[in-house]
């Protein structure tokens, strides 16, 4: 099965994302990775009007090391 028809957003910044699903008003859903939300769209379980994807956001994909801890990006990939 196809899913519904939907906008797709590729913001740059953390600052656009949430602007866009401000706008959205509840509409959008956030995609990452897409293992579960692809799915559920395609069997029309899940019909957001907008995607919003995380993919092009520099500043999630931020991995570092200091002396006390490790910062993870939520878009670092294994």
């Amino acid at each position: 099965m196809k899913p519904a028809p939907f906008d797709l957003i590729f913001p740059k910044t953390v600052a656009q994302a949430c602007a866009a699903l401000r706008e959205k008003r509840g509409d959008a859903r956030l995609l990452a990775g897409g293992q579960t939300l692809l799915p559920s769209m395609g069997m029309r379980v899940s019909e957001p009007a907008s995607l919003i994807a995380l993919s092009d956001i520099k500043e999630l994909s931020v991995l570092r090391q200091t002396e006390k801890a490790v910062q993870v990006g939520a878009m670092v990939r294994q």
